[in-house]
């Protein structure tokens, strides 16, 4: 049995939508794609500014000032990933 995927018009083929721990380092800017309450919101952008373990701590720039986050990797991707 053969299988493919559909291609879907403005998806790449590249897109994915986390990163693993070892994909981000300090500086790099990232994406949150998370959605919990009290969070930053969908589509945020930040900066890495520490790694621990499988969670990222990123400054996310608001409105008003700063905000840093302790984030799991899963809720992050790279800005030229995303879809």
């Amino acid at each position: 049995m053969s299988y493919s995927q559909l291609q879907m018009p403005g998806l790449s083929d590249n897109a994915k939508g986390n990163v693993e721990a070892a994909e981000i380092g300090p500086g790099q800017e990232v994406l949150y794609l998370g959605r919990v309450s009290g969070g930053p919101r969908y589509g945020a952008r930040g900066i890495v500014r520490e790694l621990r373990g499988r969670k990222a701590v990123v400054e996310i720039r608001g409105r008003r000032r700063a905000n840093v986050w302790h984030i799991p990797c899963y809720f992050l991707t790279v800005p030229g990933r995303a879809a």
